[in-house]
């Protein structure tokens, strides 16, 4: 796995099959451009951590930042289904970065699948938050 984009890929493939999007949500609650999915998604974004391996590549400081993954559902089964899978695929993932050490993705904290009662239609969300460090590798 190359890069810190990279950890979105595993996601929508097996076992998830779940729709993921790797910006914010508008202001509806709804990912961007696309429109709500029939059933559960996950967002991704990212705190403190250029996402561009040549950039982040790079960096003569250590970098640590933050991965949001929010996961969206019709209901509580679907939010807590899709947090299972998103950690499985991961927790302890330690992404590959040219010119970094970097150490594995640790749960930083996780919330509970919640109501948004803002939303017309029923929708819950949950937020994991993973930390992820790097640093330049020794003798790059």
């Amino acid at each position: 796995m190359t890069g810190v984009l990279a950890l979105v890929t595993p996601l929508a493939g097996s076992p998830t099959l779940l729709p993921v999007f790797s910006s914010a949500l508008d202001d509806a609650g709804q990912p961007p451009t696309s429109g709500r999915p029939d059933s559960r998604w996950v967002v991704v974004d990212f705190d403190g951590l250029p996402m561009a391996n040549d950039r982040l590549g790079g960096y003569s400081a250590n970098v640590d930042g933050l991965v949001y993954v929010r996961c969206f559902g019709d209901t509580v089964r679907e939010v807590a289904w899709a947090q299972e899978k998103t950690r499985a695929v991961l927790l302890d993932v330690v992404p590959t970065i040219p010119g970094r050490s970097v150490q594995a993705l640790r749960m930083y904290s996780a919330q509970r699948p919640t109501p948004d009662r803002d939303e017309p239609t029923p929708l819950f969300a949950a937020v994991d938050v993973y930390t992820l460090f790097t640093a330049p590798a020794v003798g790059a």
